[in-house]
């Protein structure tokens, strides 16, 4: 099997959906790393490396990353939080994968989709609605 050409993407925002209820509610306690051949390739939180808004009427946090570095290739996405949010599998409230690849300007992933919040036992802290969703910007050099 062949994979399509190798893809390097940009990471422009991150959008949380449905945050209220999942640690403090605003996404200010929520930590994102970045990982690439098994090694962790970036880290922003609230007051490092990314600008967080909470927009309160849309329930959804928007986090973009300043100086991500260019992915391709299997890129693993992890949540950790600095409140009492559960840690499931993988040692931390949810996660994903995706392969560049792959990807167009958007990755969408429901509950459903989502490492962890999958879960029925979870369903407490992650409404129906809670999703990540990425938009890319496609770079043609490293």
């Amino acid at each position: 099997m062949n994979l399509p050409p190798r893809r390097i993407l940009m990471i422009k925002k991150i959008i949380v959906h449905s945050i209220h209820g999942v640690g403090n509610g605003n996404g200010r306690d929520l930590k994102v790393q970045i990982i690439m051949r098994k090694r962790i390739v970036f880290v922003c939180a609230a007051s490092k490396n990314c600008r967080i808004h909470h927009d309160v009427e849309t329930d959804r946090v928007i986090i973009t990353p300043v100086n991500c570095p260019p992915l391709y290739d299997d890129v693993k996405v992890q949540f950790f939080s600095s409140s009492n949010i559960p840690k499931y599998y993988d040692k931390c409230p949810f996660f994903f994968w995706f392969h560049t690849s792959f990807m167009k300007n958007r990755l969408y992933l429901s509950r459903s989709e989502l490492d962890n919040p999958h879960k029925q036992k979870t369903w407490k802290i992650y409404g129906p609605k809670f999703a990540v969703e990425i938009y890319f910007q496609a770079r043609t050099n490293v």
